[in-house]
């Protein structure tokens, strides 16, 4: 984790323990009535500072593996809410069971009320994350959590989609600047692709095109012009 991850995660924390303090005024759920305002406010202020490091985990789990399986952003989003809600759940049991003893709920009623209230936190927590995203993209910066190891570079207009590993994210940048800040020894094969060369792993032939074949699994076309550039990299391609 990073500096800019840590003051990240601190913000996070700071705003849920905030929110918590106006939930634990308003005491919903029946909780107004459960005891002291003390022992009330305290109780959401805990509740809502480890229920953004639940959910905010679970949301970017699912980002990740969102692009990994090709889902679409809402399926993802809805994915960690749902899955993030049963730890979040026993949480609150575990926590009011200690404040509250004669509390008598059943572990699917404190399920569903993590769910109602996790869906709309989670939908903002959602939204501050992709907020921050499209600012790293004003930047030109390549997403942090993918790490050095980009497979290969991809126009998409006026943006740059990285590929890697464990998936793909669009950054405002020429695909040029874009190659220089990877640091790998690679081609680039047609006007809008750009490949490392130790991620091509065979050559897929289609009449007179050709294609690369890459670690994700991805094909990338070649540019006839680029053909005797795929020669001089001496690449072993079968």
């Amino acid at each position: 984790m990073g500096w800019a991850d840590l003051k990240g995660w601190t913000r996070d924390v700071a705003g849920a323990a905030a929110v918590g303090l106006f939930v634990g005024v308003i005491g919903p759920f029946g909780s107004y009535s459960n005891g002291s305002p003390g022992v009330r406010v305290a109780y959401w202020v805990v509740v809502m500072a480890l229920g953004v490091l639940i959910y905010g985990t679970a949301l970017r789990l699912a980002h990740r593996l969102a692009r990994i399986w090709r889902l679409p952003a809402w399926a993802g989003f809805l994915a960690a809410a749902v899955v993030a809600a049963a730890p979040m759940a026993g949480v609150c049991v575990l926590m009011a069971g200690q404040v509250w003893p004669f509390l008598t709920l059943s572990p699917l009623t404190w399920y569903l009320e993590c769910l109602v209230m996790g869906l709309p936190l989670a939908a903002g927590y959602e939204l501050l994350l992709r907020r921050d995203a499209r600012r790293a993209k004003a930047r030109g910066e390549p997403p942090r959590r993918f790490g050095r190891e980009v497979i290969c570079l991809q126009m998409e207009d006026h943006y740059v989609r990285v590929h890697t590993a464990l998936g793909s994210e669009l950054i405002l940048m020429r695909l040029s600047d874009a190659v220089s800040r990877t640091g790998r020894e690679g081609l680039q094969v047609h006007r809008s692709w750009w490949v490392a060369r130790d991620a091509v792993t065979g050559l897929v032939r289609d009449g007179r095109n050709l294609r690369l074949k890459l670690l994700n699994g991805l094909e990338v076309p070649v540019a006839r012009r680029a053909v005797i550039r795929l020669k001089d990299l001496d690449l072993d391609l079968g």
